[in-house]
């Protein structure tokens, strides 16, 4: 089992931004455990959204939940982790904070225009670190 740690800051840039967190090309399943995600601030009701699935999609406007890709959102504000308890507010429901990826998908995030950035960061989208954990 070999794990590769992946530590960072997606720095929010002007409008709408897609940005592409991790693809899994082991050729191998990969557990994602999520330690850290902290989402920049931004106006009431934004959000990051999060879509984990194929990677034949970079405009990300599939269904929420249609075969290949599904969707959850984490509210601007929020700080979430495997070890940490924290009540998501503005979030589409509870987020995986650990989850499996078959070969050759990824972890989209797409950042909409109302999201501004974190104050302890200049303009930090989403402060991330995170695992991914190769099955064998």
């Amino acid at each position: 089992m070999a794990a590769t740690v992946y530590n960072g800051t997606v720095v929010k840039d002007t409008g709408v931004q897609n940005i592409t967190l991790y693809t899994n090309n082991t050729g191998k399943n990969v557990r994602i455990v999520f330690n850290y995600l902290e989402a920049g601030s931004g106006s009431v009701g934004a959000t990051l959204e999060f879509y984990f699935g194929e990677t034949n999609n970079p405009n990300h406007n599939t269904t929420p939940y249609d075969d290949t890709t599904w969707f959850r959102a984490l509210g601007c504000g929020n700080i979430t982790g495997k070890y940490l308890s924290q009540t998501l507010e503005n979030s589409e429901g509870p987020f995986p904070l650990e989850l499996m990826m078959k070969p050759n998908h990824s972890i989209f995030i797409k950042m909409d225009s109302n999201v501004n950035g974190s104050p302890g960061s200049t303009r930090a989208g989403l402060k991330y670190n995170f695992v991914a954990i190769t099955e064998d």
